[in-house]
């Protein structure tokens, strides 16, 4: 086996400065390559975690609108079938004259009037305190 002696050796010394600069130069494209590379990389990974980020506050968005349709916004502390009990004690009323009734008493709901009346008449039918005079008429017990 050969072995190189010191004078043989490519040390910077003996390396022109045109092929340095050479060097230089293509060593800084390879770096430049691999820069805008990895940016790419990082644009993809910030646009992903902005996806993740979105989908999490609609989640949360959703979760907390969903929260607010359960809760009802009522001046009194009663709940739908207790303010209707109170309507209806010693009355007949039709399901519509009741929602109207409890709406003028101080119940108030988000839900638009349609929908205020079916809740009113699933709360009339399912609930134990009110009694079905005839068809769509209630009273309370």
């Amino acid at each position: 086996m050969a072995t190189r002696t010191k004078s043989s050796r490519n040390t910077l010394k003996n390396i022109e400065t045109t092929k340095l600069l050479a060097e230089l130069d293509r060593r800084r494209a390879v770096l430049a390559e691999e820069r805008a590379e990895l940016m790419a990389l990082v644009g993809e990974i910030d646009e992903h975690l902005a996806a993740l980020n979105e989908n999490q506050l609609q989640s949360t968005r959703r979760s907390k609108r969903t929260a607010m349709k359960r809760r009802r916004t009522r001046s009194g502390s009663g709940s739908l079938a207790d303010t209707l009990h109170v309507v209806l004690s010693g009355k007949k009323m039709s399901v519509t004259q009741a929602a109207e009734v409890a709406l003028a008493s101080g119940y108030t709901t988000k839900s638009s009037a349609k929908n205020f009346r079916v809740m009113v008449n699933q709360t009339l039918t399912k609930d134990a305190r009110f009694k079905r005079v005839s068809r769509g008429v209630y009273t309370a017990k």
